[in-house]
């Protein structure tokens, strides 16, 4: 099983993380719960995009959830 697949997998453990400046998201961070704490100003989450169809099928099911507890 590949490394993306254990992660969708694995994905459904929720695993939290809290962000305080800008970010590039990848394929394993599916399933990840994004604590947004907001400083001076906003900023930006750039997400997975595929360029092969692997990639494109690495992504199918990928997920996460954003919660903005801090806003400037």
């Amino acid at each position: 099983m590949s490394q993306q697949n254990l992660n969708k997998v694995f994905s459904q453990l929720g695993v939290l993380e809290t962000v305080s400046a800008a970010k590039t998201l990848n394929v394993y961070d599916t399933g990840k719960i994004f604590s947004i704490t907001q400083g001076d100003a906003a900023f930006a989450f750039t997400l997975p995009t595929a360029t092969t169809a692997q990639e494109a099928s690495d992504l199918v099911g990928w997920n996460a959830t954003f919660i903005l507890t801090t806003a400037s």
